[in-house]
């Protein structure tokens, strides 16, 4: 995108947004900014999973990734679920597709922008693998240019989500990723990246004027930031979720316990409301680990918007 191409442009992003972790709405958000920097004229409409949220706090057209067109019904036999996949499922995926067609159509550019979208962890639907490569081949049909930017891959257990993994990206006219990890595992999942670049998260790109002026001066000692999250089974490998999560606060409480003894002050971060469950059980394991301690070194102020 040259800067000074005039031509009004219509720009599709998508992804998991308007959604209540901060991580994702901060690379929308760092996106938006140098898109409108870029291409102020440019039109832009978001498919997300939670479009109602963008249009308020974003005051952009957004869409759903995948409209429910049905009540969620639980089938009791094999053969209900079987008629349904064919009576129902089908012909409601005939108009999901249709919508995202409306969308795409007279679309310069579908726009996956960083976050870590490309992983069945959380399953195959809703902003999973499927729509995404359902989203990417429409984008072509359409003759919209495919660009997937500094994003995120892996977890993908499933064969079907390796599969669209490697369907979408494939068909992408620009690919990059947000670090090296996430290149070699698409080398080890069978996938050929053959130049495709590797660039910092989206999110490092927030311009100075969006960010908080205000700071939390504490003296001449250095804040080091903390990041916890609910270390959920979905992305662990092997062995008990509640033992990798345990094995993980441990960690982080041996590193802070470092650190203050190195007389640097800690700030406790998270990345999405739900973890701040994770900030609670890491206070707790650090006070049992040094008995006394200055509170006043664990800065731990409420995150409530991205």
């Amino acid at each position: 995108m040259e800067k000074g191409d005039k031509k009004h442009k219509r720009i599709c992003f998508y992804g998991h947004f308007g959604s209540p972790n901060f991580g994702n709405e901060s690379t929308l958000l760092a996106i938006l900014s140098q898109l409108r920097r870029l291409l102020p004229e440019a039109k832009v409409v978001c498919a997300c999973t939670a479009p109602e949220t963008l249009v308020e706090t974003r005051e952009i057209e957004a869409v759903p990734i995948c409209r429910k067109l049905l009540k969620r019904w639980n089938p009791r036999t094999l053969l209900t679920a079987w008629l349904r996949r064919v009576l129902v499922g089908l012909p409601s995926e005939f108009w999901r597709g249709l919508d995202a067609f409306k969308t795409l159509n007279g679309t310069d550019m579908l726009i996956i922008p960083g976050t870590g979208l490309l992983t069945d962890a959380f399953g195959l639907m809703a902003w999973g693998p499927y729509n995404l490569f359902k989203w990417s081949l429409i984008a072509k049909i359409c003759r919209c240019k495919v660009l997937f930017v500094s994003v995120g891959v892996g977890p993908v257990y499933s064969a079907l989500g390796k599969y669209f993994v490697k369907s979408a990206l494939s068909l992408a006219d620009y690919r990059s990723y947000r670090d090296n990890a996430s290149l070699e595992y698409l080398k080890r999942i069978g996938f050929t990246t053959n130049s495709d670049g590797i660039y910092p998260d989206l999110a490092f790109s927030l311009p100075q004027a969006v960010l908080p002026r205000h700071g939390d001066k504490r003296g001449k000692r250095s804040i080091v930031g903390l990041g916890l999250m609910v270390h959920g089974a979905m992305y662990r490998a092997v062995g008990p979720a509640s033992v990798a999560y345990s094995a993980y606060l441990e960690c982080l409480v041996a590193f802070v316990r470092w650190l203050l003894a190195r007389d640097y002050d800690v700030r406790l971060l998270i990345g999405e409301v739900s973890d701040s469950g994770a900030s609670d059980e890491f206070k707790s394991l650090l006070k049992t680990s040094l008995g006394t301690y200055d509170e006043r070194r664990i800065i731990d102020q409420p995150a409530l918007s991205g």
